[in-house]
């Protein structure tokens, strides 16, 4: 009985530990925006619609702000995956012979709705809270955190920070900034980045 009770506090013990790891990593540094990104279109309240449109669902151009600051894009592909946030198992395979595309819809400052097209029909909806930053950009509040299996033991924390604005062409531009960290992670060095991505404005 007394083994059962020494192994249970150490069970907690570990899981509050790796709480205050995770809490920690958030209101870190970490995953945040490098103040040398210049912002083409300052958003608010009475502009937000300028983000309404359907845009190509691959982006046209990747990583136009890394070698600016100092870090490389290498994690997701298209718009569909960059939303969903699946760390290992990839959600949408790209069938070359269909067309692909997304919609964005402003619902309020606090809300954005996403529907994402195949042959201009919808295959799947999706609303994100929003949260407009004092630079000008409508930040996403999507999944930020994720845990796979256990960090820092053998696993991964991944923090994710998105954000959104349009450039001079009326085309979306999608910038992350992220950080993995743990076990696994240390095992192959370390990770964080920093990117921007472009995607080609179709129709309003």
């Amino acid at each position: 009985m007394n083994s059962c009770i020494h192994k249970n506090k150490r069970v907690v013990w570990v899981f509050r530990l790796l709480f205050l790891v995770v809490i920690s990593e958030t209101f870190s540094s970490c995953a945040t925006f490098n103040k040398k990104i210049v912002n083409p279109t300052r958003l608010d309240k009475t502009n937000l619609e300028v983000l309404n449109g359907t845009y190509s669902i691959a982006s046209t151009q990747s990583d136009s702000i890394s070698d600016a600051v100092g870090y490389k894009d290498w994690y997701y592909h298209n718009f569909f995956k960059e939303i969903d946030r699946k760390l290992i198992k990839d959600t949408l395979v790209l069938d070359s012979t269909k067309v692909y595309a997304f919609r964005l819809q402003v619902q309020s400052h606090k809300s954005l709705q996403i529907e994402y097209l195949v042959n201009d029909s919808v295959f799947r909806k999706r609303t994100i809270k929003t949260k407009i930053t004092r630079d000008g950009y409508l930040k996403l509040k999507n999944k930020n955190i994720q845990l796979l299996m256990v960090p820092y033991v053998f696993g991964v924390l991944d923090i994710k920070r998105t954000r959104v604005t349009i450039d001079a062409a009326q085309n979306l531009l999608f910038e992350a900034s992220g950080s993995l960290s743990g076990g696994f992670v240390l095992m192959m060095g370390g990770n964080s980045y920093i990117n921007r991505k472009t995607y080609k404005r179709i129709r309003k």
